[in-house]
């Protein structure tokens, strides 16, 4: 795909915080809400649609940017702080669930929210390895892939999703197994929750629901509280397919929830370098809980086996999973660290032991946050870029047709419809990428161009300044305006009203 860029001097930097093309998408979603829309419409496309997306967490800061008048990106970024509250109360219940020593539970929260591995060592060497070795370790080991939970907290998405998670699975990592209505409720109700948040967490439920009383067959256990677990699911499974049935007759829904599927994995040979000293701690506290046959062990082992099974999918684009991995590998690894800093306590040295394996455990949040500044960079925009963008978003809404770069950005910012966008929510991203490309860059052939400009309903195109006579010549008296933006040009069309 070709790349359609200016040559003005000077950046802008837009106010995201997160892998940009998800940010902007989350945006352009919240937009949406905030115009008092329940279920969204994608603005990543000007194909029909009837808007089947459920999104609550878009949905609910869409509410927010309406009673406020606040920003929505400003709403969407402070939206961590509750999100994060949320989560931290759900981990601590979790930890009430599987560990009954409060100073053992305490060091499982620091260590979920701290804690990571050495991949700033495989990172100093990667430049030295070759090229396609290089990229794939360092498209594996990317920081956004959420291995650990600090590294997930940068996705408010996430953050919601995880806390969601967390509050779902407790009867499932209780030690007796689901039991009564309530949890029944909870599992239930949670399922569909996150369906309508995150819909990848789904398949995590489902995996540890089913993991579970394998595992109790496996280890000669009672496969306890099945009974609950599938009144609860159940019911909620059908609602679910139900909904997706309906939500599956647009067209557009129907295209882009395909994109889910794919063969994007990790694999579990990073282990070493993601969760580093957290691995070894956890390895020991597995060792000590299938001696004593800890009670907790069916429900962490359940959780722990179906991520390791679901992010090695090559079906499922396993990568989507790994975030929900750390989490339970640091609740089994808090008892070792617990009994490593007590051992420590009696030795000459130990305060100075227990400072170095606490940088071992505790030093990821700095490289990360380093990175995080250094990728910032990517997501810089040339100001001529921007200055359109904030053109169009002072116009009344329309269908636009703009290179893939600009079509990403413009559904966050305005009230507008993009003939190509975010990769993901586009259906056939790549051919309209390019049709878009060679339309506003003046190579489209004259009946190609009239199609796609008719045929879209576009109101709205963006092209050079040094291509806008020519496209304003082929396209006649559909061209009510030419609008220049330093060395672009808007060309406004009476095509889309």
């Amino acid at each position: 795909m070709a790349t359609f860029r200016g040559t003005a001097s000077g950046d802008a930097l837009p106010p995201v915080g997160y892998n940009p093309k998800d940010w902007l998408a989350y945006v352009a979603f919240i937009r949406d809400s905030a115009a008092g829309h329940f279920f969204l419409t994608n603005p990543f496309t000007t194909a029909p649609q009837d808007g089947r997306y459920i999104l609550l967490l878009q949905v609910t800061l869409g509410r927010v940017v309406a009673w406020t008048g606040i920003d929505a990106f400003t709403v969407l970024e402070l939206s961590r702080v509750p999100l994060l509250a949320l989560f931290l109360l759900a981990l601590w219940r979790v930890t009430g669930v599987v560990l009954n020593d409060r100073r053992e539970r305490t060091l499982a929260c620091w260590l979920v929210l701290f804690s990571g591995g050495f991949e700033v060592i495989v990172d100093a060497l990667s430049a030295r390895l070759p090229a396609q070795i290089q990229w794939q370790v360092d498209q594996d080991l990317w920081h956004l892939q959420g291995w650990n939970t600090f590294a997930a907290f940068y996705n408010p998405l996430w953050v919601a999703a995880l806390a969601l998670t967390l509050v779902t699975l407790v009867p499932l990592l209780r030690p007796g197994g689901p039991r009564g209505s309530v949890d029944a409720a909870t599992l239930g109700g949670g399922l569909l929750l996150l369906a309508f948040t995150h819909p990848y967490s789904v398949f995590v439920v489902l995996a540890v629901a089913v993991a579970r009383p394998l595992l109790a067959w496996i280890f000669g256990a009672r496969p306890a509280g099945l009974g609950v677990t599938l009144a609860g699911l159940a019911p909620a499974l059908v609602v679910l397919a139900l909904v997706i049935r309906w939500q599956s007759g647009d067209a557009v829904y129907r295209a882009t929830s395909g994109n889910a599927f794919g063969p994007q994995a990790l694999s579990v040979t990073w282990y070493p370098v993601t969760y580093g000293a957290v691995a070894l701690l956890a390895a020991r506290g597995w060792q000590r809980w299938l001696a004593e046959a800890h009670p907790a062990r069916l429900g962490l082992a359940a959780w722990t086996l179906a991520v390791v099974f679901l992010h090695g999918s090559t079906v499922l684009n396993g990568y989507h999973f790994v975030l929900y991995l750390h989490i339970p590998v640091c609740i089994v690894a808090a008892p070792a660290l617990g009994r490593a800093f007590d051992w420590l306590r009696g030795r000459s040295l130990g305060k100075l032991g227990a400072f170095g394996l606490c940088v071992l455990l505790f030093q990821a949040p700095l490289p990360l946050t380093l990175k995080c500044i250094h990728e910032s960079r990517r997501e810089i925009v040339e100001p001529g870029g921007m200055q359109v963008v904030q053109t169009l978003a002072n116009l009344p809404p329309g269908n636009v047709l703009a290179p893939a770069e600009f079509g990403n950005l413009v559904p966050a910012h305005g009230p507008h419809r993009v003939y190509v966008g975010q990769w993901f929510l586009t259906p056939d991203f790549e051919r309209r990428a390019d049709e878009a490309f060679e339309a506003v860059s003046g190579q489209a052939k004259f009946d190609d161009l009239i199609r796609l400009v008719d045929g879209e309903h576009i109101r709205y195109l963006v092209t050079t300044t040094h291509v806008a006579p020519q496209l304003a010549a082929l396209l006649g008296t559909r061209v009510d305006a030419t609008l220049p933006v330093g060395e672009f040009a808007v060309l406004v069309l009476d095509s889309g009203t």
